[in-house]
């Protein structure tokens, strides 16, 4: 016969030498429960007698920690005051924090178990809680009067990865990854070891080696020898993708840094720098391996703060991007703390130092397409394997200023208005001739709202509402996730070698034509799991010429403002992971077209990861983006995907659930 008991573990301990002796050296832990009945209770959890279930994983005795809520099953003839029962089995269940009644509870259970005993009762009392004195029950009970006041961390920042190409998992992993590459007209084994550490939930890290090994054409399955594709491992960028990430803090904490080749980077509120990713233009590498690996930095404190990025932390002139603010009101306490006095002022500024301004083109007018037969070139400003060949650069510079604060801030949402203004500089002598392209400039007005809902399993929310004017030479949120892609052909519909770099287009248009518009944007997430969003934005002409470039190609004359974007992911652990991403770009018609629903501007991005058996898992991906076509080098959009089979295990797992 067994009976269960339910509560939280108040705190863990290690066993005296005679009980570490009775087991015969099996490790032995003593956790102190406050069950939901109000009484306190000491079991023992031993390596070999008891099971331990994280969710239906199997686990140590070491997974069971201080404020973990737990059912343990003990034999019905065990004195629980005996302080030696041992549990059959113990089950931690998901638990997001303490909530004010269970401080409370916890609180008056330990003290009402200890102060009521008596001289006699106490000195258990005392060891169940660790303590060896009298007064220990009540500085017990005061910690825990103490953390009635904590509330459950306010979820803030992105819900969702939008903008990766590649599903991030939220668990700790390592596996080994095995696949088929065809790459330079070749077979290959690709091989990857990787392995994702969570030191809770503030610091991640992630790394993996991705190894080429040809398989036919001298490779081992001929020769029997063993040789690596050549090139992998040339420069410093390729070493760098070792880093997978590595994370410490979130966005909009007080510290925040990322370096990573998987995540997309916002500045501010998105003005300029909206979820930019380096890593979706270019050759597909296997397991979808990156070249770029950029870093984030961001910090505040009572009077200001600061965010820094670069996408590409080997060559920080592809992108840099940046903001500097103060909170004059950072002083302000009381109730105003919370709303004016986040009241900030800020300065921002990104640049591509080396922004494609003029393609090489052949005798027919298509792009010439970059490849190791021409690569390195030193008669064209870039030469790239796979991207466009750019003979002439330009800096692509955006600077703003904003001001925001907060209308409402309560424990379970807050509303932030915010106010922005930007502008894309001047370029000087685009033509070689000595004339001049001017930039335009844009204003942002907009409303941030942030809501949870929910204790222990919170449902988190987050909506953005903007409303737009601005220049027809500037375009609102330059630097977006596929900037790496249109920086070469701004493309606005079907596929075609007339489109121009993103930065002539937008600076050869009227500065006269001015427009109206706006960005919507939803997001929710459930403990910390599920996850979806949803975001359109659009302009239309309110004042000047109605023509937006009156000497330009049809290609041209298409805003580009017109987007939708739509994301679904699940990355916890379960026996399927998945993520998925709908992308229209710079469309002319109605937001879903079922006659043109996968046109040239529409891009779609997914992943999934199947667990199979206790250490298999398949993984596998499919994207449709735009690459360089390698025989007409316009960019054009192609299928793509991989699949791989990946022996590893899953551990410390989360509780998205």
């Amino acid at each position: 016969m067994a009976r269960e008991v339910r509560g939280r573990v108040s705190h863990t301990e290690e066993v005296p030498e005679a009980l570490r002796k009775a087991a015969q050296g099996q490790y032995v832990l003593r956790m102190n429960l406050v069950t939901e009945a109000g009484e306190v209770v000491s079991l023992l959890v031993q390596d070999g007698l008891t099971k331990v279930f994280e969710g239906a994983q199997l686990t140590s005795a070491g997974a069971v920690r201080a404020n973990a809520r737990v059912k343990a099953t003990v034999d019905d003839d065990c004195a629980l005051s005996s302080d030696r029962c041992v549990a059959t089995q113990v089950d931690i269940e998901p638990v997001a924090g303490l909530t004010r009644i269970e401080a409370v509870r916890e609180r008056a259970a330990i003290a009402d178990a200890e102060l009521d005993k008596g001289p006699d009762g106490a000195a258990t009392g005392m060891k169940a809680l660790g303590g060896d004195h009298a007064g220990d029950a009540r500085d017990a009970a005061d910690d825990l009067a103490s953390r009635d006041k904590i509330k459950r961390q306010f979820i803030k920042g992105e819900l969702t990865s939008l903008g990766s190409d590649k599903l991030v998992l939220a668990d700790s992993r390592f596996g080994l990854r095995l696949g088929y590459a065809r790459l330079d007209n070749s077979s290959y084994l690709a091989i990857a070891p990787e392995i994702d550490l969570h030191f809770g939930d503030e610091v991640a890290l992630g790394l993996g080696l991705p190894l080429n090994i040809r398989a036919y054409a001298d490779g081992f399955y001929d020769t029997h020898q063993i040789k690596f594709r050549q090139g992998d491992y040339a420069t410093a960028a390729d070493f760098a993708r070792i880093l997978r990430f590595l994370t410490v803090g979130k966005k909009e904490d007080q510290f925040f840094l990322n370096l990573s080749q998987l995540f997309a980077a916002t500045i501010g509120h998105g003005a300029i720098v909206r979820r930019y990713s380096a890593n979706l233009a270019g050759p597909q590498e296997p397991f979808g391996y990156n070249k770029r690996v950029g870093a984030q930095l961001d910090a505040y404190g009572k009077y200001g703060g600061f965010e820094a990025f670069t996408g590409d932390v080997v060559h920080p002139q592809h992108f840099l991007a940046g903001l500097a603010f103060v909170k004059p009101l950072g002083w302000i306490s009381g109730p105003l703390h919370d709303t004016l006095g986040w009241t900030s002022l800020g300065l921002s500024a990104a640049a591509d130092l080396e922004a494609p301004y003029t393609l090489q083109r052949g005798a027919d007018g298509y792009p010439a397409t970059g490849d190791s037969d021409v690569c390195p070139d030193p008669t064209v400003a870039t030469c790239e394997n796979g991207q466009p060949i750019v003979k002439e650069t330009r800096r692509a510079q955006v600077v703003g200023v904003d001001l925001e604060s907060k209308i409402l801030k309560t424990e379970n949402s807050d509303l932030k208005p915010y106010l922005d203004y930007s502008r894309l500089l001047d370029i000087s002598n685009p033509t070689g001739v000595g004339a001049k392209a001017s930039g335009g400039g844009g204003l942002t007005l907009g409303m941030l709202g942030r809501f949870n809902a929910g204790e222990v399993k919170v449902h988190a929310f987050r909506v953005v509402v903007e409303g737009r004017y601005f220049d027809g030479n500037y375009l609102p949120g330059y630097f977006d996730t596929f900037y790496e892609v249109q920086k070469y052909q701004f493309i606005t519909g079907k596929a075609d070698p007339g489109y121009q770099p993103k930065l002539r287009t937008i600076l050869n248009r009227d500065a006269a034509h001015k427009r109206a518009g706006f960005y919507l944007e939803a997001a929710y997430q459930y403990n910390n799991g599920l996850a979806l969003m949803a975001a359109y934005e659009d302009s239309f002409h309110v004042a000047g010429p109605a023509d937006i470039c009156s000497a330009c190609t049809a290609q041209e004359k298409i805003v580009g403002s017109r987007n939708l974007t739509l994301h679904l992911e699940y990355p916890a652990y379960a026996w399927l992971q998945f993520f998925a991403s709908f992308y229209r770009r710079s469309f002319d018609g109605a937001p879903v077209d079922t006659a043109r629903l996968l046109g040239d501007n529409t891009l779609v991005y997914g992943a999934a990861r199947l667990h199979l058996l206790w250490i298999f898992f398949i993984n596998a991906r499919v994207f449709r983006s735009w690459q360089a076509d390698p025989a007409l080098g316009e960019m054009k959009n192609l299928w793509g995907g991989d699949v791989d089979l990946e022996i590893g295990y899953e551990f410390d797992r989360s509780s998205r659930k």
